[in-house]
């Protein structure tokens, strides 16, 4: 057999849970979130908590998810050649790389969907069971809809007092963007664990490569920002000034 060959892992009781849970716990914070708005005495003083308590869950929620996408990824790729699909080097860095993150995360998706699903009975066929197929896109296409809608919707909140003069409808907003969302990643999640439990027992194919976080060199581009982030916060008071002396002609 040539290419690489990974065991495949058994999403449902690896992966599969706690990327479920957490994403439980995001919509139960949001649910929090607008009982909170519902009077404006509790929202002066819990909003900013919800906030940060939505943020830290989100960061737990993003993280075990990324670690259910990397091991189903990485079974689909056993399936058939290819059954990575497109953007295989971008598992991780397609989530946080601005502008990649408008489609990558929706392809690679709708990859792994098509890849673990059984192998079409017929020509001119995606998915072996149609109504299973369709409720997945739908959920997937869903999916995308509300999280784009959500992180253009929380940028807006940090200027709705400004701008729309109506904050709290703007944090409402949010919360039902975050719910749907959730719940539409609980149904591809749970649909994508299915279909690669009920093909366990297929024989191995030659993955050719397995898929991977990032792309060559991205970390290091990653961390290389990142320090000169840190060190431009930590630079003394004119540190800007005498930079800008220097370079000048």
């Amino acid at each position: 057999m040539n290419g690489p060959v990974s065991r495949r892992r058994d999403l449902r009781y690896q992966a599969f849970r706690p990327a479920v849970g957490m994403l439980g716990v995001i919509i139960a914070v949001n649910v929090t979130g607008i009982a909170v708005d519902a009077d404006a005495r509790v929202h002066a003083a819990w909003a900013g908590a919800c906030l940060a308590g939505w943020l830290v869950g989100a960061l737990l929620a993003g993280f075990c998810f990324l670690l259910w996408l990397t091991a189903a990824r990485v079974n689909a790729a056993t399936y058939a050649p290819g059954g990575a699909g497109a953007y295989r080097q971008w598992t991780v860095a397609g989530w946080i790389c601005p502008v990649v993150n408008l489609w990558v995360p929706y392809r690679m998706l709708a990859d792994l969907l098509r890849a673990s699903a059984p192998p079409a009975a017929g020509p001119g066929t995606v998915l072996a069971r149609p109504d299973r197929g369709r409720t997945a896109i739908t959920l997937l296409r869903w999916w995308c809809g509300l999280w784009h809608a959500m992180w253009a919707v929380l940028c807006l909140t940090t200027v709705a007092d400004s701008v729309t003069g109506a904050p709290r409808l703007v944090n409402l907003a949010f919360q039902a963007l975050s719910i749907g969302a959730a719940a539409c990643a609980i149904g591809v999640i749970v649909i994508i664990t299915r279909l690669q439990g009920q093909r366990a027992a297929d024989p191995y194919a030659s993955a050719g490569a397995l898929p991977s976080a990032g792309p060559p060199g991205f970390w290091f581009a990653v961390a290389a920002v990142a320090m000169i982030v840190v060190l431009l916060q930590a630079a003394p008071p004119g540190f800007d000034a005498a930079v800008r002396d220097l370079l000048a002609p």
